[in-house]
């Protein structure tokens, strides 16, 4: 499992539960770099573990972190602080975040590719920081498991992500995010004008793609328009120059691996 990833213990300093990425973060003592799904990924690789074997998981849940003192802004509010006095960590479903935090509270930490709250009142014992995974997060490790070839994700747990008070179409969003990364790429449209073709299609976080085209269904070969194309979850727009207009060209988007 990739979550659980952080702790409030001696020696620590905050994290969050279950990031991609440990963004060169490093522990003050030790100077170890701290966990992250991509090391883990790494390290099983590296011991033999075929890549198409190891799936990752994605967290319906998260923490909440409280307390502690000896931070640069008193309590514990941020990744990545220090502590001399331990601070406390509480498991929290997703739908008891959402309904309890504020949305303008919300961060993105670009280089963990991980979302968080930031709580940082007056006096160390108001202070918050909860880590946990967003729609975002959700569809970055969709992306980042194809990008490595790996054999797919993992959930824990479905009823974390279940939000009954809401209305009906909108109770399982984190739900909804996975699938909507498992569908992209897809077109979105498709024009030409003389010699140009310009394409366009959805995307998710941290997606690779690479764009082929062909003038023979029937058996032509595949030709790279575009390779390692990468998005961030907008639609992206890719042209083809170079389209013949006596030619007929149909188009291919691809994920890793």
């Amino acid at each position: 499992m990739t979550y659980d990833l952080s702790g409030p213990w001696a020696g620590w300093i905050t994290w969050f539960n279950s990031p991609i990425y440990d963004g060169g973060t490093r522990f003050p003592s030790s100077h170890g770099l701290v966990p992250s799904i991509d090391g883990s990924v790494n390290a099983f690789i590296a011991a033999g573990i075929p890549a198409g074997k190891l799936g990752i998981g994605i967290a319906f849940y998260g923490y909440i972190w409280s307390g502690g003192t000896g931070t640069t802004n008193g309590g514990v509010a941020f990744p990545r602080e220090s502590y001399t006095t331990d601070p406390v960590a509480v498991p929290c479903s997703y739908d008891e975040i959402m309904t309890n935090y504020q949305s303008q509270l919300y961060r993105w930490d670009t280089y963990a590719q991980a979302a968080y709250l930031t709580i940082d009142n007056s006096g160390s014992a108001n202070d918050r920081f909860i880590s946990y995974d967003d729609e975002h997060a959700c569809q970055a490790k969709v992306s980042y498991a194809r990008n490595r070839g790996l054999g797919g994700v993992m959930i824990f747990d479905l009823g974390n992500g279940y939000r009954p008070t809401q209305p009906v179409g909108k109770r399982d969003p984190l739900l909804q995010a996975i699938k909507q990364a498992l569908a992209t790429p897809l077109f979105t449209g498709l024009t030409r004008t003389n010699q140009l073709t310009q394409l366009n299609f959805n995307t998710s976080p941290l997606g690779l793609y690479r764009v082929l085209w062909t003038s023979n269904l029937m058996g032509g070969p595949w030709n790279t328009l575009t390779n390692s194309l990468s998005a961030s979850g907008t639609n992206l727009q890719v042209i083809d120059s170079a389209t013949p207009a006596s030619d007929q060209r149909f188009y291919r988007i691809q994920t890793p691996p």
